[in-house]
């Protein structure tokens, strides 16, 4: 096999010295032939970072010929900007030789003889000879794997925009629906009360079970109005507009604990009295869900902890159970609607969402929202 030495005279290399001398010639002859049919550029480098050996795909893959890579460093295959830096990390590889893998966390580009770069995946080994250690490098072209990836990022990108859309027109909605239940069932039905109660006062006083039946008849007539009314407030907070965040987040926890007898302590401290709106609704859905994700599926939880404070960064949401708990991996496998819908409304307003559970112990959701102060108004007293 072809190589040149430090002079740029054009000698056979021979890798010969690796192996015992009854094998030299066979070991010779089948180490060529694994690296000309290894399907990566193979690269062999000697201590002074020269090329002494390549297989053809390096050949196809950079467009020099074997001579102009023979000898040549191994940084002239880099762009430029990586050619330094890459001094000191071939050095620190010769004093502590071992399999690596290079890039990992980092997108690494190869040049090519026409000055185009191409991203690349490089897997480093040491060879021991008694001429010194060679460095083995495994060297493939990752751009269609980049490309997939960049496609796949911006089909994410796209949907996750349509979620955000669709979320948004899905509270438009809501809110229209909740606006219409608010100013016309209630009404109506309190006409039907008043008929009721005014019929009851014209009945005869010896009809006892008549006026009894219409008693309750009217009771039921103002329990389905507050039903209404309920609903109302589920489709669109109106508290959360006219009062905002703090107000708002009380009435919904008092509401859980007094629907599923299970306490929720709601404490806030150095909030904003006045949030962006976007910001506001989408904390408020988050606690809502959660708060319905430990009715659904912690049965044996007896206390419920929502925390809302003001970081140096941000807004940070906690909400927190002592319930049955669950195997976070298997969840991963399975992640239900509710997760899913509290994850992408945090990402709505550019937060992060995370989820922490063991067995038996309980349950964390975590959100955290980046937030300018220059975004929001005084701070409510920390409670």
């Amino acid at each position: 096999m072809e190589a040149q030495d430090a002079s740029g005279a054009v000698r056979r290399e021979s890798i010969h010295a690796a192996f015992p001398i009854t094998e030299r010639k066979g070991a010779e002859e089948k180490f060529r032939r694994l690296l000309e049919a290894a399907p990566d550029a193979m690269v062999i480098v000697n201590g002074e970072g020269r090329i002494v050996m390549v297989n053809a795909q390096t050949k196809k893959l950079y467009g020099y010929r074997r001579e102009e890579l023979l000898g040549m460093t191994v940084e002239r295959l880099m762009p430029e900007r990586f050619r330094q830096p890459h001094l000191g990390h071939r050095k620190r590889f010769l004093d502590k030789p071992q399999v690596r893998h290079l890039g990992t966390g980092l997108v690494l580009y190869g040049l090519r003889k026409d000055g185009t770069e191409f991203p690349v995946d490089i897997s480093l080994a040491p060879l021991e000879t008694e001429e010194g250690i060679l460095v083995i490098s495994a060297i493939r072209d990752i751009t269609e794997r980049k490309q997939l990836e960049m496609d796949l990022r911006l089909t994410q990108d796209k949907l996750r925009t349509l979620a955000h859309a669709l979320m948004a027109e899905g509270e438009e909605t809501q809110r229209r629906m909740a606006r219409g239940l608010h100013d016309g069932f209630p009404q109506k039905l309190a006409a039907i009360g008043l008929r009721f109660s005014t019929l009851q006062k014209k009945l005869p006083s010896a009809s006892r079970s008549l006026n009894t039946e219409v008693r309750s008849i009217s009771r039921e007539i103002q329990a389905f109005e507050e039903e209404i009314r309920q609903f109302a407030r589920g489709l669109h907070p109106a508290i959360l507009e006219h009062l905002g965040l703090i107000p708002a987040l009380q009435a919904e926890c008092g509401a859980f604990s007094t629907a599923h007898k299970i306490p929720v302590r709601f404490s806030h401290s150095n909030i904003p009295k006045k949030l962006p709106a976007e910001v506001s609704l989408a904390l408020y859905r988050i606690v809502q869900e959660g708060l319905q994700n430990v009715a659904r599926h912690a049965g044996s939880t007896t206390s419920i902890q929502v925390i809302l404070r003001c970081t140096e960064t941000g807004v940070e949401l906690t909400i927190r159970d002592n319930g049955s708990g669950f195997d976070p991996e298997s969840a991963k496998q399975r992640k239900g609607l509710g997760l899913i819908s509290m994850e992408e409304r945090a990402r709505a307003v550019g937060g992060n969402f995370s989820i922490t559970s063991t067995l038996r112990k309980g349950t964390e959701i975590k959100v955290q929202v980046p937030l300018e102060m220059s975004d929001a108004t005084t701070a409510n007293p920390a409670r």
